[in-house]
């Protein structure tokens, strides 16, 4: 009788093991709970990084004047660039750490093939640049590390080329959900940007990560949307090529910043600045800036959702739309690790709002309210600077 039941169990596992679908599916619920778990892990090292970098900020040093200069915006930026630079130098080939084009790489060419030690790493470097208030996102860096580690997972799985690559989408689609509180947004960016394409094969694994990512990220932060929006509508259809200009906009804006990040390295490569003690010398560029301009810190989402809630003029939407431009070239040029998701966020929301406050002078009674042109904005301008129109709609 035991026999008979152990053998009905074998031929049970082997069906199982044969169902790939299944057995991926599975796999990849295991892959959303790590990614998950690891994007909370990296969000919660962000503030204790930030915290710690308060406190240094709190240093004063006595100035010229005979009163006290207190380099709370200066001192964090520089300290947290030696930090990163110091570990990019030590830690990472090339040094260079790896964001999301290694994974949409890995997926493309390698199969799916990630190194585990590149990824935490570049993980780590990440916590400390947004910590010490680099202009970078933390959305990039999380799906970079829920890639890693599925990666990783699939090797120890011993899954094939085709297998890894959805299993990488997985950990993606975790991390974009359990930051966003957005299954659907994780889902679509998997397969827009990392898998390439919408598979059916890969859709079901996909969702399941992603699923699991949000029910955790629920748990722990609650069920709480990343922006606060109030109810806006259009007011008329006649708008909607003002619209259209307003993503003209954006695009010209995002085509300044992927062009001018690239440029600024280089021009660090030209007067043979150590690629370690680049982020130094951005670090105190931003701090500086900072000084002035305080909001262009960090990820910026507080500063996001004022304007969303229009509680800032046309000149301060501008001031901050350059000032956050100027940010993150310097922070991304000179080596600060991190996305480009949350910057482009706030530059689309600050660029959308003023756009607004301009269309509605000759016509207020026709125009819609400014934050439907921030919500605009944002979405024009991520979507653009991350080539996923689909998966950037629903994540907003």
């Amino acid at each position: 009788m035991g026999k008979e039941l152990l053998i009905r169990l074998k031929r049970r596992l082997d069906r199982f093991t044969h169902d790939q679908n299944l057995y991926l599916s599975l796999v990849s619920l295991g892959v959303g709970a790590i990614a998950a778990f690891a994007a909370v892990i990296f969000r919660e090292s962000i503030v204790v990084i930030q915290i710690l970098f308060e406190d240094l900020s709190q240093i004063k040093f006595p100035s010229l004047f005979d009163s006290y200069l207190t380099w709370f915006v200066v001192l964090p930026p520089v300290v947290g660039g030696l930090l990163v630079g110091i570990l990019i130098k030590n830690f990472t080939k090339n040094d260079r750490a790896s964001g999301v084009a290694e994974v949409i790489e890995a997926s493309a060419i390698s199969g799916g093939k990630m190194p585990l030690k590149e990824g935490l790493i570049s993980a780590l470097a990440s916590v400390l640049s947004i910590g010490c208030g680099a202009s970078v996102g933390r959305e990039g860096p999380a799906v970079q590390l829920g890639a890693t580690l599925a990666s990783s997972l699939g090797s120890f799985f011993k899954l094939d080329r085709t297998q890894c690559r959805i299993l990488l989408g997985a950990g993606a689609a975790s991390a974009v959900a359990a930051s966003f509180n957005a299954p659907f947004a994780g889902v679509f960016f998997a397969h827009e940007v990392i898998i390439g394409h919408y598979a059916l094969t890969a859709f079901a694994p996909v969702a399941v990560a992603a699923i699991i990512g949000t029910v955790i990220s629920r748990l722990y932060f609650g069920d709480f949307p990343a922006f606060t929006l109030a109810g806006h509508e259009i007011e008329s259809f006649f708008e909607l090529p003002a619209f259209a200009v307003l993503g003209v906009a954006c695009a010209v804006a995002s085509i300044i910043l992927i062009r001018l990040v690239p440029i600024t390295q280089n021009m660090y490569r030209h007067f043979r600045i150590p690629r370690w003690s680049a982020p130094i010398f951005g670090g105190l560029i931003l701090g500086l800036f900072a000084m002035w301009c305080p909001e262009i810190m960090g990820v910026g989402y507080e500063a996001t959702n004022k304007a969303l809630n229009e509680d800032y003029g046309l000149g301060v939407l501008l001031t901050l739309l350059i000032m956050k431009l100027i940010a993150t070239i310097v922070s991304l040029g000179s080596g600060f690790v991190g996305g480009v998701f949350s910057p482009s966020l706030f530059m689309g929301a600050m660029l959308g709002g003023a756009f607004g406050i301009i269309v509605s002078w000759p016509f207020p009674d026709l125009a819609s309210s400014i934050g439907s042109y921030s919500i605009t904005g944002m979405g024009a301008m991520a979507a653009a600077v991350l080539g996923a129109p689909i998966s950037t709609t629903i994540m907003i």
